[in-house]
């Protein structure tokens, strides 16, 4: 049963992010999100690309935030 995957590697290291989902390093559905962008036949070089854009995005999101004084919100974009 795949999940998030029918590439084996992409499967494996996507389940791998989804546990920190619990403690809020990481969302369900930007972990589904960035596995469908990189698409089953997708190369490392892909799979580098989407995660890394996903983390600039979150870690913007938590500069701006806290640039704004939303402390709550800077916390929970950089998963603390």
């Amino acid at each position: 049963m795949t999940i998030l995957s029918k590439n084996p590697m992409w499967e494996a290291f996507g389940l791998r992010a989804l546990p920190f989902a619990l403690y809020g390093g990481a969302d369900l559905g930007e972990c589904v999100t960035m596995v469908e962008r990189i698409g089953d036949g997708g190369t490392i070089d892909d799979w580098y690309r989407e995660w890394t854009t996903t983390a600039d995005r979150v870690a913007e999101i938590g500069r701006e935030s806290e640039r704004r004084g939303h402390l709550v919100s800077a916390r929970e974009a950089y998963g603390c």
